[in-house]
């Protein structure tokens, strides 16, 4: 698993969480999202804030993924925010041929699974 954030301090803590509660899992954090890293991705989620609402009204328009890099067609790429449906990020990724779920999509998927693992037992 590789981790990369815009703020490289919050991909190493993660990863260190991570490591810590799954030791089976390989994690490694990124300091910066290059071409060769970005090739060996199957799924790239997008879990940052940005997109959400914060101080910075441009924040909805902006991207992790810098302009500079490739994005391989065979990524499923994932997007935590819901607002707006289409992010720059996942806009970034359809226009490079990649298949994309929405944050609503994604949160509505899931819903059942955490119900039912959490609230129900089963």
């Amino acid at each position: 698993m590789l981790l990369y954030d815009i703020k490289s301090s919050k991909a190493i803590e993660l990863a260190q969480k991570i490591a810590n509660y799954y030791p089976k899992v390989k994690v490694r954090a990124l300091a910066r999202l290059d071409q060769g890293a970005l090739d060996k991705i199957d799924v790239i989620y997008n879990g940052s804030g940005i997109g959400k609402k914060s101080n910075n009204s441009d924040s909805i328009y902006m991207t992790p993924l810098p302009d500079t890099l490739e994005i391989p067609s065979e990524i499923f790429a994932i997007d935590s925010n819901y607002t707006p449906l289409e992010t720059l990020f996942l806009k970034q990724c359809r226009l490079a041929g990649c298949q994309t779920l929405n944050g609503f999509s994604h949160m509505v998927a899931f819903t059942p699974y955490i119900f039912q693992k959490f609230y129900l037992k089963i």
